[in-house]
């Protein structure tokens, strides 16, 4: 699947976004 920059991006924030969730609720990582 081709993405652009812009989506890519977008896509790699959202994924980052989860990710600090994720590992506030479970310490060191799982």
């Amino acid at each position: 699947m081709g993405l652009t920059m812009k989506e890519r991006k977008s896509v790699v924030s959202e994924i980052a976004k989860r990710y600090k969730k994720a590992s506030k609720k479970c310490h060191p990582p799982c």
